[in-house]
């Protein structure tokens, strides 16, 4: 799992302001075949729903950035 943002963080007033800089493009693979789906801004609840019926979510920094995005 990944997502790229619309804003960087100086653009919001830094990091500590992640939560402001809403997602551009998000993608989740499942496995380590093609599988693999794109999401725009407009497709995130179900983005949310896929991430939720997963055992296991992998992602560099997901806890400290990918996920406070996500929520805001």
């Amino acid at each position: 799992f990944d997502l790229e943002t619309q804003r960087l963080a100086d653009e919001v007033g830094g990091w500590q302001n992640k939560h402001l800089m809403r997602v551009s493009v998000a993608v989740l693979g499942r496995g380590f075949g093609e599988d693999y789906r794109v999401y725009r801004e407009d497709e995130l609840d179900q983005l949310i729903r896929d991430l939720q019926e997963l055992d296991l979510v992998v992602g560099f920094n997901i806890k400290s950035f990918d996920y406070s995005v996500l929520q805001a």
